[in-house]
């Protein structure tokens, strides 16, 4: 796999009310991402990104949290299959 070069990472309250318990939302600047058949995953820090989607110009990815994540957590990404790697992504608080 080609590398992705990861740009930024936002991470704002998600206030859609949701029956999976999803509070915050995470936008992460990427390139170029592949579209595969099986989805990527990510963590920040230790919580795992859940609902994470793929732009569909595979310019970056989304996902959500349950919780707030923490000041300095970092942020980790791979597809099924592929190790996960360190993105050089620190979320920080705003």
């Amino acid at each position: 796999m080609d590398p992705i070069e990861f740009s930024n990472i936002a991470v704002i309250p998600f206030d859609v009310q949701n029956f999976v318990g999803w509070r915050f939302q995470v936008i992460v600047g990427a390139g170029p991402l592949p579209i595969m058949g099986n989805s990527p995953r990510a963590r920040l820090g230790t919580q795992i990104l859940e609902g994470i989607q793929i732009s569909p110009d595979g310019s970056g990815f989304g996902g959500y949290l349950r919780d707030p994540p923490d000041d300095g957590d970092k942020l980790f990404f791979n597809f099924p299959g592929f190790e996960e790697r360190d993105t050089g992504l620190t979320f920080r608080q705003p």
